[in-house]
């Protein structure tokens, strides 16, 4: 019981904020353009970076990994260099979009 009470203690806050911001979104219809533009271009990012920088990077545990990403960045490379270069009629009958 202890738990459902410790769960409640933190999931009920959370669904006064949203009830009192959905309220106030019906009633006012503001203008969250402003608003939206910085959580997207800076808060985000910055939370990512936050989120990085906290953790611990051992980067013999990740070889695969960024092996892997390398991998795909130089084959899409390739592949969009040699989409460039091969010549516009040939692709044009190749592709019909």
């Amino acid at each position: 019981m202890e738990l459902l009470w410790r769960i409640a203690q933190v999931i009920i806050p959370v669904f006064m904020i949203v009830a009192v911001g959905w309220a106030y979104g019906r009633r006012t219809r503001p203008d969250l353009t402003a608003f939206n533009r910085i959580v997207l271009d800076l808060l985000s990012p910055l939370l990512v970076y936050t989120a990085l920088a906290s953790a611990d990077f051992h980067w013999r545990d990740h070889v695969v990994l960024m092996g892997g990403g390398a991998t795909l960045i130089l084959v899409s490379g390739a592949v969009a260099g040699w989409w460039r270069a091969w010549p516009t009629r040939s692709r044009a009958r190749w592709c019909r979009w």
